[in-house]
């Protein structure tokens, strides 16, 4: 398994823990940026949901962007619906990936 560190910058990963922090833990969608030394040197808020799910704009990825997301429960085992929707926006050249709250695992999907 590929490590956090070499996906996700240290400020992004920091960015990505606050606003988690300040929805109580539950689902937040992130577009991540690629950088010059990372695959995911920044990130954006795309939407917030609750302790299960979340919406978001797709439309507002663009090719070679990292859908990140967390999994409030810890568990970081994409679901049927995560798969689903990392297969459609695979077609346009965009990653996705799920982390825990403290953004300290990842799963590449």
């Amino acid at each position: 398994m590929l490590s956090i560190d070499k996906v996700i910058s240290p400020p992004a990963r920091e960015k990505i823990r606050k606003e988690i922090e300040e929805v109580s833990g539950n689902e937040v969608v992130f577009r991540g940026i690629r950088g010059e030394n990372y695959p995911v040197n920044d990130v954006e808020v795309l939407g917030y949901g609750n302790e299960s799910l979340s919406t978001f704009n797709y439309k507002r990825l663009q090719p070679y962007d990292v859908l990140i997301h967390n999994h409030p429960s810890g568990d970081i085992t994409p679901s049927r619906q995560d798969i689903s929707i990392a297969s459609i926006l695979l077609e346009n050249q965009i990653s996705s990936v799920i982390v825990d709250n403290n953004v300290e695992r990842i799963y590449i999907i």
